[in-house]
């Protein structure tokens, strides 16, 4: 049952990298899992952030670029809007891993 829940609406595996260069962050190590939908951000380690003060009590920071035209926000709220969040593990998460640095 879950199955048909998990990454349901999923189109394509993300990339090594992100295809549009304006979302590659220069100094970055991007964090992805290559079974995560392409629709999702790719996720960048950096070390430091303009909002982070304090880096003893903040050891990771962690970004992502958003694309905040109206159209991108409509595209990406219609796919987020049928992701569902599984309560406890089951079977079919196992084939699909964690995140992991690229």
């Amino acid at each position: 049952m879950a199955e048909n829940l998990y990454l349901s609406g999923k189109t394509h595996c993300m990339a090594h990298a992100p295809s549009d260069p304006l979302k590659i962050i220069q100094n970055g190590e991007l964090w992805f899992h290559k079974n995560c939908d392409e629709q999702f951000p790719y996720i960048y380690k950096v070390d430091s952030h303009p909002l982070v003060h304090n880096t003893d009590v903040i050891k990771n920071v962690y970004v992502y670029i958003e694309d905040t035209r109206t159209e991108a926000m409509h595209a990406k709220c219609l796919f987020e809007k049928d992701l569902k969040v599984l309560l406890d593990p089951d079977r079919t998460m196992a084939g699909h891993g964690t995140s992991k640095k690229f």
